[in-house]
């Protein structure tokens, strides 16, 4: 049974920056034709309303909010070797948002989104990154030394590489390269390179086809904690290609997420032979909806039956540990939602979000903590991050 308590009081936190609104189609309101020249006047903290239409790659270095509407869309500018969007550099103390965007990338070495050397926050929301090129593939999403990247209802057409990062990825659904020639197929999530820590809860990630085809996950070195029972599943390409190859490091799994590796290749496999450790673990597993003006956040919690719960919202947090688990919550200005016994497989709450202009930007965290009725054993479940749009 779910017992609420006073939602956060959402109208007193932070207000956001100066608002701007950018529309290649220059309608009424408009600031800015383009996205350039608008992360040229930015600051940090504004927040941008894209609306509807085609705009040009940018780089960007601020803490601000990208906040799109449906139909709005990043085309590269042409030629190889050109990525789409950059975000490098943006400081620690801050937080860069893009929610909505769609991005596109074409042929060889260029990136549809490249994530560079960010000390501050980076989330990404609901943005779909699509490959527009005739050859060889780069990342999707690339990724390298990011201190707090937060990955929500992604998809991409192509692998997702993370690396010397902590990372959240929530929901998302990650397809792998096809390639049977000099290159190889790829993963649809691929964690490499990292003595960090990669959170996985909800989503299909597919392997890429190929001669050898490529498992759904590949990750090397440091730890992977993969939760969302039944709502994960992780694909091996077709052919033969494990669930999920590791190397280097440990990876801690809810036994209830679905791996279907193909040919006579073992779900869980360990290369070099030995060097990773995979442990079953029941993690719970939480999902938020999209926060938008005047409507509502809906959050779902999955845990053991009989597990007693405790559920609530903060601000987003630097990364802690609680209970041998990755947290995001925000204890100063933490709000507990709901708590009481799982008596069936989940429970879902409906907070309210205020009508307030000023909250479009903010970012929340929702976070619930568990215990094993049997063992005594704290939990927490994965942080779902929701951007007000």
């Amino acid at each position: 049974m779910l017992y609420l308590l006073p939602w956060l009081a959402i109208a007193a936190l932070p207000a956001q920056g100066r608002s701007f609104v950018v529309d290649a189609n220059n309608g009424p309101g408009t600031d800015f034709l383009d996205l350039p020249p608008a992360i040229a006047a930015a600051q940090h903290g504004d927040v941008f309303a894209i609306r509807a239409g085609t705009y040009s790659p940018f780089s960007v270095n601020l803490g601000v909010a990208l906040l799109a509407e449906p139909g709005a869309i990043v085309r590269p500018a042409g030629g190889t070797f050109a990525n789409t969007v950059v975000v490098q550099g943006v400081p620690a103390g801050r937080a860069f948002k893009m929610r909505g965007l769609q991005v596109q990338f074409t042929d060889d070495a260029s990136s549809g989104i490249v994530l560079n050397s960010n000390g501050g926050q980076v989330h990404l929301e609901d943005v779909r990154v699509a490959f527009v090129g005739t050859r060889w593939r780069g990342s999707a999403i690339q990724v390298q030394a990011c201190a707090q990247l937060m990955l929500t209802r992604c998809v991409t057409d192509s692998h997702c590489t993370l690396a010397n990062s902590d990372c959240w990825v929530n929901d998302c659904q990650m397809r792998g390269r096809d390639e049977f020639g000099f290159y190889g197929a790829t993963s649809g999530l691929i964690h490499v390179l990292s003595t960090r820590q990669l959170t996985v809860a909800g989503g299909v990630y597919t392997g890429g086809n190929g001669n050898p085809s490529a498992a759904g996950m590949t990750l090397n070195f440091g730890d992977a904690y993969i939760s969302g029972n039944a709502t994960t599943t992780i694909l091996g390409g077709a052919g033969g290609a494990a669930a999920i190859r590791a190397g280097n490091g440990r990876v801690t799994y809810d036994p209830d997420i679905t791996l279907s590796p193909t040919g006579s290749v073992p779900a869980l496999e360990s290369w070099p032979a030995g060097t990773a450790t995979f442990t079953p673990r029941q993690l719970g597993y939480l999902s938020a909806s999209a926060a938008s003006l005047g409507g509502t956040v809906t959050c779902q919690l999955h845990a053991g039956a009989g597990e007693p719960f405790l559920f609530g919202a903060s601000l987003v947090a630097t990364r802690q540990t609680l209970y041998g688990m990755p947290a995001l919550v925000d204890l100063t200005s933490y709000v507990g939602l709901g708590y009481g016994v799982m008596l069936v497989p989940s429970v879902s709450i409906a907070i309210p979000v205020p009508t307030d202009p000023t909250l479009r930007g903010l970012a929340v965290a929702f976070q619930a903590g568990t215990a094993n009725p049997a063992t005594l054993e704290l939990g927490l479940s994965n942080p779902a991050i929701a951007t007000v749009h």
